[in-house]
């Protein structure tokens, strides 16, 4: 049997390996969304599902009778959200003001045209 210094010796340097990539940040082989029902009691164990509706489904049965959580995995990329708004309440109530007004004035334009079209 070879010494571990003679064994390093018989090494070949490799790039080093890249994981697979995933959606999700689970570990799964699967490339699809999981969610899991945890229970504080060790003895009733965990429950995986497919969907969210059969996951929310037996969320709301078990959590009628013990202390239980539902966790989901989530993408692995974040998730773009809509740029933080600069607008007040009154900045949108005011645009709100303008959009009924606007939209009054283009049915009132609508109307103006479909009365126009039958005096053809």
């Amino acid at each position: 049997m070879a010494s571990p210094e003679e064994a390093d010796d018989n090494i070949i340097d490799a790039p080093p390996m890249k994981p697979p990539r995933r959606v999700w940040c689970h570990p799964a082989d699967e490339d699809r969304q999981r969610w899991v029902l945890s229970f504080d009691d060790a003895e009733m164990g965990c429950a995986e599902y497919d969907n969210e509706a059969d996951a929310r489904k037996a969320f709301a049965e078990a959590e009628l009778h013990w202390n239980c959580h539902l966790f989901v995995s989530v993408p692995r990329e974040p998730v773009k959200t809509a740029p933080e708004s600069n607008l007040d309440k009154d900045d949108v109530a005011n645009l709100m003001t303008n959009v009924r007004t606007l939209t009054r004035r283009v049915a009132a334009l609508e109307d103006r045209v479909d009365e126009l079209e039958d005096d053809d």
